[in-house]
């Protein structure tokens, strides 16, 4: 049994995977549900927890979730993906890339000292999954102007994080963003984009030769060595890098531990459909694996089947009313009188 744990503001990732004809054999292998129900609970699930959207979890949880985890070590049938005790979030992350040699760029959050900036620079959130929040940043005064406006546009859920540029265009100045996902052992390639901007959030040119390209990536997984010691270094066995390359180098732009697997929306007409059965096959092989090498858990309670039943098919207000009538129900037994 696999329990996926989110925010409750970011459940699409796993929800739309499941509710997807890709994903819809771990109906029963796989529940989600948030860090405030599992605090409130007190006790990690017996089998496989994987951790995700670690960037989204509210700083205050984490000494709770490291209780959770320090008991659940002493617990043979508990594993546990993306220990937060280990996992680097995004801003640690960068700043162990460049220690460690990988990057050549640096992250700075807003309140050090600046003056060794390289320009350009942008500014991202390092709590969400939105990319960069600036276009490439010139000087000081810009890079001041820029934060000060973001502050006050999105108030306090926005801590700037500080991202120097590095310009991996090849000669034809075109940019490559490799994207590869890791779940336990194993790190399947998902994609690369093309585009003539550095800013490449979704596919982008789609030609013979970069389609060409492209299968070649995500069926000869030339990276996977390298990129299951970043993982390693990371403390992350869940979730999507997202990388370029400049001279041949692997350089890290960041690790979303509650990426968008994989849709309904796919025309069945798109070129790119085979990547996209490709990386599906792969990742069911290592969900399966997975499955196969966690501890025995408990069966899996109705509530948590009915759960990922309704969110799945869409209908997550009839689960919404499902779960206020119960609580009302509750709350009349408690009370001694008749339902």
């Amino acid at each position: 049994m696999i329990t996926f744990l989110h925010t409750s503001r970011n459940t699409h990732p796993m929800r739309y995977y499941l509710g997807s004809p890709w994903g819809r054999a771990f109906l029963s292998r796989i529940a989600m549900t948030t860090y405030a129900r599992l605090l409130a609970r007190g006790r990690l699930p017996r089998g496989v927890s994987i951790f995700a959207d670690l960037e989204s979890v509210d700083l205050e949880r984490y000494p709770a979730l490291y209780a959770l985890c320090d008991a659940a070590g002493r617990d043979a049938g508990v594993r546990i993906l993306n220990d937060p005790r280990r996992a680097l979030r995004r801003y640690d992350l960068l700043k162990a890339m460049h220690t460690e040699g990988i990057n050549d760029f640096r992250a700075y959050r807003a309140e050090e000292d600046l003056s060794g900036v390289r320009f350009p620079v942008f500014v991202r959130n390092e709590w969400d999954h939105a990319g960069a929040h600036s276009p490439l940043i010139e000087d000081h005064d810009e890079l001041e102007r820029t934060v000060a406006r973001l502050r006050r546009e999105h108030g306090r859920y926005f801590r700037p994080l500080i991202c120097e540029f590095r310009d991996t265009r090849d000669d034809d100045g075109l940019y490559r963003k490799y994207a590869a996902f890791v779940l336990g052992n194993t790190v399947i390639p998902r994609h690369v984009f093309f585009g003539k901007h550095w800013l490449l959030k979704q596919e982008g040119l789609c030609d013979p030769d970069k389609l060409a390209e492209e299968k070649r990536y995500v069926t000869t997984n030339p990276d996977e060595q390298p990129l299951r010691d970043i993982f390693r270094r990371a403390g992350i066995e869940y979730g999507r890098i997202d990388y370029s390359k400049h001279d041949g180098r692997i350089m890290v732009w960041e690790i979303n531990t509650n990426p968008v697997i994989l849709t309904q929306a796919y025309p069945p007409d798109s070129p790119r459909l085979v990547i996209h059965k490709h990386f599906a096959h792969a990742l069911a092989g290592a969900f399966v694996a997975l499955c196969e090498s966690s501890p025995a858990s408990a069966p899996r309670r109705l509530t948590t089947s009915l759960n990922n039943r309704l969110v799945c098919s869409g209908l997550p207000a009839q689960w919404a009313r499902l779960q206020r009538f119960a609580r009302r129900v509750g709350r009349r037994i408690k009370r001694g009188k008749r339902v």
